[in-house]
């Protein structure tokens, strides 16, 4: 049987190619990736159960990986060596898991746009902060890939690159060996190509106390709730693709009814904007003193404004979050998931990476959510739907609604054509 590190310098042949045009990757050292193997393929040798043997892995540049700098996108940061890795690295490491390298992260895990573009379109982002880590797994340089989402960082890049990305519920794993921005808000997530492979690496990092999804077997047919309001911030060919795929799974015996939120949707992506500008400032103020050059103005922005904002607004806004979130839980307690569009639109242009607010609902509330492929719009740009869990520890649950919905969906993208498409031509 061919060993792991005799099987790798063609993939990072291949990686290293289609990486000059996607840019999906910030570190990335062949030397490092082939020492990880060699003692992976050690430590099976030696009899050890490895449950992630082989699984390859990109880690988005804020999340701490022993002997890579952890960069964050911000200059001053480019030589900041962990001293050991992140708590969710560790377990993969543990697990048998190949630590690739790091991928690309807007800065600070924030609004400006990175320098990585979508595999399936060179002229178009593919969303952020979790840049990288989204084109990573979608041009399949990587297995999975950690990324994080305070707003919609995980979801949004999955869903304009065509994979899986799951939010699970708030403080489902440690965060420790993290950059914080938001800590209120900060969540681990995983984009993967399958349910399944998310399921994995879940039961891996998963707090002990939390349910695991194990071979991840689909429920039977679900109960969604259609919220109307998520329908409503899309684009008509977005909310015509989602209606298509309910309708679809309503066909597999799916229950299917429309609900309504306990606050309108412009009234909680104001609560989200009111607390994550103003943990960001917190987080951010003593080193936007000391190098203010040095932030990019999407961030720097971001953190002055939150700086701005007095304390009353921004305990107003957590109790309207905790007012919503027990109003919500009662209302969907009866539903497996809410179903919306996984973002607004299709992947945008370079300028940009997307509009949050489709997935920050679930970040706010603190629930699980994931998004899965649905297709193409006419333009060979993926579509997503997304399911939100309904309740807080329902991330167990969810992927095997996800799963279900998989199945029947019969949905998973390919690799972009020859690994990334072309620009096209003038």
């Amino acid at each position: 049987m061919e060993k792991l590190a005799e099987r790798l310098p063609a993939t990072l042949k291949e990686i290293h190619a289609t990486d000059k045009e996607i840019e999906a990757w910030v570190a990335l050292d062949d030397d490092f990736v082939l020492q990880q193997a060699a003692l992976i393929d050690e430590r099976l040798e030696s009899g050890e159960a490895l449950p992630l043997a082989g699984v390859t892995v990109g880690v988005k540049d804020i999340i701490d990986v022993n002997g890579i700098p952890t960069g964050a996108g911000f200059a001053p940061f480019a030589e900041r060596m962990p001293a050991r890795d992140a708590h969710a690295v560790s377990l993969l490491r543990r697990a048998g898991a190949l630590i690739l390298g790091k991928t690309v992260t807007t800065q600070f895990a924030v609004s400006d746009p990175s320098k990585t573009k979508n595999p399936w379109d060179l002229e178009r982002t593919p969303g952020g902060s979790s840049a990288g880590s989204a084109a990573a797994v979608s041009a399949h340089h990587a297995d999975i890939a950690l990324g994080t989402q305070t707003g919609g960082s995980v979801l949004r890049p999955s869903a304009y690159c065509g994979i899986i990305g799951f939010k699970p519920g708030f403080g489902w794993t440690s965060t420790d060996g993290i950059i914080p921005y938001a800590t209120s808000l900060d969540t681990l997530g995983i984009h993967a190509r399958t349910v399944a492979e998310a399921a994995r690496i879940y039961d891996v990092l998963a707090r002990p106390e939390l349910p695991r999804v194990g071979d991840c077997t689909p429920i039977g047919p679900p109960r969604l709730a259609v919220w109307a309001d998520g329908l409503a911030h899309s684009t008509e060919m977005m909310r015509a693709a989602v209606i298509d795929a309910i309708e679809a799974l309503a066909n597999e015996s799916a229950v299917i009814q429309h609900t309504v939120a306990p606050l309108s949707f412009d009234n909680l992506i104001a609560a989200h904007t009111i607390i994550s500008r103003a943990e960001g400032a917190s987080t951010h103020s003593d080193m936007i003193f000391a190098h203010p050059d040095d932030y990019a103005p999407g961030a720097r922005s971001m953190v002055e404004t939150g700086m701005a904002l007095p304390a009353d607004v921004y305990v107003r806004a957590q109790q309207i979050r905790d007012h919503v979130r027990r109003e919500a839980l009662t209302l969907w307690s009866s539903f497996d998931a809410i179903a919306i569009p996984s973002s607004e639109s299709v992947a945008p242009d370079l300028s940009t990476t997307g509009n949050h607010g489709l997935q920050a609902i679930a970040t706010l509330l603190g629930l699980p959510s994931i998004t899965l492929p649905i297709g193409f719009n006419p333009e060979y740009l993926p579509l997503g739907i997304q399911l939100i869990g309904t309740h807080p520890q329902a991330d167990a649950h969810l992927l095997r609604v996800a799963r279900w919905v998989e199945d029947e969906l019969g949905v998973v993208l390919p690799r972009p054509p020859h690994g990334i498409q072309k620009k096209k031509k003038k």
